[in-house]
């Protein structure tokens, strides 16, 4: 592997700017070869050797400078740190003793009360020991056990939670110490060689004594501080938070690779699960027409001899093609458009999670070539997470499963009873939603873990400080909200309608106000949180600005469901004033998100650079302008697709599963430049690692007056604590 390709896969992306630009050097010197006006190589002209190698050694040095700065700032950052970690820990231990040894008196006044009823009994010279005791006890006063059961009111629950931060700190801590000792390796590595190369294109040893004289001698080469802080941390995890243990800590400090690896055994799963979705799905489709024209043969039966394919249905209605035009029929047609779209939403709900969870994983391939540490973001483990191919196989073999269970549902339906059809859609839920929230240790139970914790601070946004999966998953449930609806008609379907008319009307009337607060739920999430980091920060902008084009989505769903009760109650559909507010608030809906969208979310439309920005990470900025037009036309489809009333017609379901599917790709491409313009964030603050933020412990007692207690304790008789309670308490 060329050292460029090595430099490109082991550097921290966050840093990439201040790593050695070896790329640039090597063309600097193949120009310089091939701009040589003598035909006798670069040596051939004095003149335009010497000028070269004074420009090239100049960029030399200045790059050897600005290692040198970065190198400096982020070796006094890292001992800043060391220091402090190293303080809490002797804070720890601090409390750790207090507590064992409060824990000891307690045990000690439990047993001493126990005995205390003995102790009457013993005689006067037990009465005079228990009032020697007692005078000794009240002349070390003032109150030391008092301060010490006042200093140590945690509790053991308490003391292991700090402990278990601690080891959490000191992990992410030492990966950044790793980091930094790898910036040194490779930049030193990147000078010898691009040096070396420089000596043997333009035939001198100038680079030779530039890299033995000055890069050998600087600074980042020389320091040995990274180094002892690693054995530092090492010795500080090992010997005080895992007890000796040194397996153990090893394993908790253990660094990932830095470099992109790959489990053939999920490359393989993937390409196996994607080639049978392909093969299911065109099955299916097969199997579904063939069934189409199955029931469309069979039309010629029913008391109105007329093709399916000249009929159509509007509500409870069927209108067919009679002597040339439409007119409506009495009676159920044997194809029942009807009874697919119970199944239709089932379907959908479930197809859009696996859809989600697959998209995902090909979001996580793009960050990751293209130097998105999308690790750091979300604030994952890094030693333990999800790769790309392991989402993108988890989605697909979940679409599997789905494919089957559809082809099962056109079993049941055609060839079994239709009415219990609908179980294997509700069966097919079920799973996903299980797989989702199942708690127990198994199938890539860390992830779920993690999934499930940043739920919870979703729901109870408003009491939790938010980071950013908090609302980044928030943001993918707004484009699932149609989702939530769908599970809900599945509840209520089953719940009402279920063998009795599957397309009534309850299940999808917004008059009882049910549909439209699901619908409103996604939305709330985002505004509770925006809310709540206006409450941190103080900032009314961006936070409560936010939360406004939030707000706009409440009100889209408000005047939607008015619009369609009225409509419900046989109002003009056009001419009601809901309609006209309806229109109002999608179109400022629609111009606040999209606006957003570019703005903030993907820090773009800046004149200066053509509506872009001024770093961009994607590698062509066709690839910019085409997402900002295909994000304004989708959102422009969803936002009206989401404001649609909930009707009963075919052809509307059926475009709410288009749509769907474009709000689905719509998010897809979004995560793409929102993460690139977070991980813009992140170098421009050199953040390579989790900031642990351990709040510092206060401890009221100093260590020397906890000292000057315990030798009071010491030098007090056998059993005083025992006796001075059974006083105490016979008194």
């Amino acid at each position: 592997m060329k050292y460029s390709q090595h430099l490109q896969a082991h550097l921290t992306p966050e840093w990439r700017k201040q790593y050695i630009h070896y790329r640039r050097f090597k063309e600097m010197i193949y120009e310089a070869v091939v701009n040589s006006p003598s035909d006798g190589g670069i040596r051939g002209d004095p003149v335009y050797f010497e000028k070269v190698e004074a420009a090239y050694m100049q960029q030399i040095e200045k790059e050897v400078e600005k290692i040198e700065t970065f190198f400096r700032s982020r070796e006094a950052e890292a001992k800043r740190s060391f220091m402090e970690l190293e303080e809490e820990v002797q804070r720890l231990k601090l409390l750790a003793s207090m507590h064992s040894t409060v824990v000891k008196r307690r045990v000690a006044a439990h047993w001493g009360g126990v005995l205390s009823a003995e102790v009457k009994d013993v005689g006067d010279g037990t009465k005079q020991e228990r009032k020697h005791v007692h005078n000794e006890h009240e002349t070390s006063k003032p109150g030391a056990d008092d301060e010490v059961d006042q200093a140590v009111r945690l509790s053991q629950h308490e003391v292991s939670s700090r402990l278990k931060a601690m080891k959490l700190a000191f992990s992410e801590f030492y990966l950044n110490l790793v980091l930094l000792q790898q910036y040194q390796q490779l930049n030193r590595e990147g000078f010898r060689k691009i040096l070396k190369k420089h000596d043997k294109e333009w035939k001198t040893e100038d680079g030779l004594k530039y890299y033995k004289n000055v890069v050998l001698k600087s600074y980042f080469v020389q320091s040995k501080e990274i180094d002892q802080l690693i054995l530092g941390t090492e010795k500080i995890v090992i010997e005080d938070l895992e007890s000796g243990h040194r397996r153990r800590a090893m394993n908790r400090l253990r660094v990932p690779p830095l470099e992109t690896r790959y489990s053939h055994w999920s490359s393989y799963g993937l390409g196996l699960f994607m080639g049978m979705s392909f093969v299911l799905l065109v099955f299916s489709i097969i199997i579904g027409v063939y069934v189409t024209e199955l029931d469309d043969d069979n039309c010629g039966n029913t008391t109105h001899p007329i093709s399916c394919k000249q009929c159509w249905r509007l509500n409870s209605t069927y209108y067919c093609k009679l002597n040339g035009t439409y007119s409506s029929v009495v009676g159920k047609m044997p194809y029942d458009w009807g009874d697919w779209i119970p199944a239709l939403r089932m379907f959908r709900a479930s197809l859009f999670m696996l859809l989600m969870i697959f998209f995902v994983g090909v979001n996580t391939y793009g960050w990751r070539a293209n130097g998105v540490n999308h690790v750091l973001i979300f604030e994952i483990n890094p030693r333990d997470y999800l790769s790309s191919f392991q989402l993108m196989e988890i989605g697909s073999s979940l679409v599997v499963m789905w494919l089957c269970g559809l082809l099962s549902y056109y079993a049941v339906h055609h060839f079994g009873s239709p009415d219990y059809a609908y179980f294997c859609p509700l069966a097919v839920l079920m799973f996903v939603i299980a797989y989702t929230l199942f708690p127990f240790k198994i199938l890539k139970w860390r992830s779920r873990w993690w999934f499930l914790r940043t739920l919870k601070r979703i729901v109870l946004a408003p009491f939790y400080a938010v980071a950013f999966p908090d609302f980044w998953i928030a943001d993918q449930m707004n484009s699932l909200s149609g989702v939530l609806l769908d599970i809900e008609f599945t509840v209520c379907f089953f719940a009402f309608d279920w063998q009795q008319s599957p397309d009534a009307a309850v299940c999808t009337s917004v008059r009882n106000g049910i549909r439209p607060i699901i619908a409103c739920i996604p939305a709330w999430f985002r505004f509770a949180q925006c809310l709540r980091r206006y409450r941190d920060t103080k900032k009314f902008f961006p936070h409560a600005v936010n939360a406004g084009k939030y707000s706009t989505t409440f009100m889209v769903v408000f005047f939607s469901s008015l619009y369609s009760a009225d409509k419900e109650r046989g109002a003009d559909s056009q001419e009601g004033v809901f309609f006209a507010f309806w229109i109002l608030a999608y179109i400022v809906n629609f111009m606040y998100t999209l606006w957003w969208d570019m703005y903030m979310d993907w820090g773009l439309l800046d004149r200066k650079y053509k509506f872009l920005r001024e770093e961009l990470v994607y590698p062509h900025k066709l690839l910019y302008y085409a997402a900002i037009l295909e994000d304004a036309l989708f959102r422009l489809f969803w936002t009206f697709t989401v404001s649609l009333i909930e009707s009963k017609a075919f052809q509307v379901e059926v475009l709410k599963t288009i749509f769907g599917f474009f709000e689905l790709f719509r998010r897809f491409v979004w995560n793409f430049f929102r993460l690139e313009n977070e991980h813009l964030n992140n170098c421009g603050e050199f953040r390579a690692v989790r900031d642990i933020k351990i709040k510092p412990l206060y401890l009221p007692m100093t260590a020397q007056a906890f000292d000057q207690l315990e030798l009071v304790a010491s030098s007090r008789p056998s059993g005083s604590d025992c006796a001075t309670v059974s006083y105490e308490t016979t008194v």
